[in-house]
């Protein structure tokens, strides 16, 4: 029987997080963003793990809570939401992504 230490995905540390080259420059992790902005999308980023991961997302959902108040933490965020397994990231991310994606004001 495989179990999950048997299963090879090379995507994954030995810890089990996706290793970042650098830090992510999207969402709440984004460059020059306000703190209420900041917030925001720690926010909107926690729901859309709670709603795609439930309980197994539950780390990365209490990191980004921790993030919306206090901007240092947003590195242990960033570290919890890697270790989301991949199909709740992906559709955590998805969710955010087309949440956030630019608008078309009527002009």
């Amino acid at each position: 029987m495989i179990g999950p230490a048997d299963t090879c995905d090379p995507l994954l540390d030995g810890a089990g997080a996706r290793p970042h080259r650098t830090a992510p420059t999207w969402g709440p992790w984004a460059l020059n963003l306000p703190d209420t902005e900041r917030a925001a999308r720690c926010r909107a980023l926690a729901m859309a793990v709670r709603l795609h991961a439930g309980p197994a997302g539950a780390d990365a959902v209490e990191a980004l809570r921790r993030a919306e108040a206090d901007p240092e933490t947003l590195p242990d965020a960033a570290a919890a939401f890697d270790r989301l397994p991949t199909l709740y990231l992906r559709r955590a991310l998805a969710s955010f992504a087309a949440l956030h994606r630019p608008r078309r004001d009527a002009a």
